[in-house]
């Protein structure tokens, strides 16, 4: 005969046994597993490996029927209201203090349940602090008054923005009127150049210069006072565009006076007409009429260096590099076909080996840098 198992034939060092739970003969390498068999006894029996699967997944079927119900289960059954019987409490213990209080005195586990009492108290009576608590502990921080604190707090709180209850057509009215306002205020505004013109017309004691720049400034404020004019409740958004565009006018026509005034200032300082050797007012006027002519030609100066500036750097950007594309050596051949890329003569003629390349187009490079 031979193992049931692994198929071995008994002989004299292979001795034949038998499977107690279910008969069968085996070897002593195949009953290797121990078991409890009830028929037997409470003793550990050697069983074979398929007796041993049956006996413990039995056991683990009864660990299955004995196990819990799950926690959502549980929950479900208190949030049913049953008016016949009394909700269900499940009361779950703390394995952690329950550890803690093994192998402890008397008065050790007495105080380890004052201390969760403690902690379930605070637990229940946890409440959110308030803005004020909050505030006056800050302030204690910082070392601040809490009470002070607490009444600044409360101030802000207190600031109440009135609604604006104006209509569209009153918003657009007191927003027209606020930018004719605005205006005003810069048209009596004395520019740099009509205080020039002034400081001129005094030194040269003449009265009647100023009247060219002068008189659009007085009409301006007959025009501007007429036009800021409380706006009435029917005033139409066309009324108001073209007050605008007369201001815009007058703007235009102040400024075209005030470069005519300048104008032959600055070719009697350039001609040199007028101006008598001994006289103090000459020589004041030919000072005033220099600096005025060194302010407007510093200002054109300044737009002339500015572009040629910028000229400058744009060509310095375009400024093409005379290197050899390939080993960056001084290039000496341009290939048009290849979109003008600049070659040393033996790049060229390593790159441009194929039949198709040696038909490729070439001019001399000269480098600008070398002229």
């Amino acid at each position: 005969m031979s193992c049931h198992g692994c198929a071995t034939k008994f002989g004299v060092f292979t001795k034949e046994k038998g499977c107690p739970s279910c008969g069968f003969a085996f070897c002593k390498k195949c009953l290797r597993f121990k078991a409890v068999i009830p028929r037997l006894g409470i003793t550990e029996q050697n069983v074979c490996k398929s007796c041993y699967d049956q006996n413990s997944s039995e056991k683990r079927d009864e660990e299955k029927e004995c196990r819990s119900p799950p926690d959502v289960f549980l929950r479900r059954l208190e949030s049913l209201e049953n008016p016949a019987r009394p909700p269900i409490t499940v009361y779950h213990h703390d394995s952690r203090m329950e550890q803690l209080k093994t192998g402890l005195t008397a008065e050790d586990r007495e105080i380890a349940e004052r201390l969760e009492k403690l902690k379930d108290e605070r637990k229940r009576q946890r409440e959110v602090p308030t803005e004020e608590d909050i505030v006056r502990r800050l302030a204690a921080l910082k070392g601040q008054n809490p009470e002070t604190a607490v009444e600044v707090t409360l101030k802000k709180k207190e600031v109440f923005n009135l609604p604006d209850t104006r209509s569209d057509e009153q918003k657009t009215n007191d927003l027209i009127k606020q930018l004719i306002e605005e205006q005003i205020l810069a048209v009596k505004h004395i520019s740099p150049e009509e205080l020039i013109a002034k400081r001129l017309a005094r030194l040269r004691g003449d009265d009647a210069a100023p009247t060219a720049g002068a008189s659009p400034d007085k009409s301006n404020e007959v025009d501007v006072e007429a036009v800021a004019g409380k706006p009435s409740e029917n005033t139409e958004s066309s009324e108001h565009t073209d007050d605008f565009k007369t201001l815009m006018k007058m703007a235009k026509t102040e400024w075209d006076a005030v470069q005519k005034e300048l104008k032959p200032g600055m070719k009697k300082s350039k001609t040199g007409e007028n101006v008598q050797d001994g006289s103090e007012e000459s020589e004041d006027n030919q000072a005033v009429d220099q600096v005025v002519r060194r302010a407007m030609d510093e200002a054109a100066l300044g737009i002339d260096d500015a572009e040629k500036e910028l000229e400058s750097t744009a060509a310095e950007d375009t400024e093409e590099l005379p290197w050899c594309t390939i080993c960056n050596e001084d290039a000496i051949i341009r290939c048009v076909t290849c979109d003008g890329d600049l070659y040393c003569n033996r790049c060229f003629a390593e790159f441009h080996d194929d039949e198709d390349m040696k038909r490729h187009r070439t001019v001399p490079f000269k480098s600008q840098r070398e002229d």
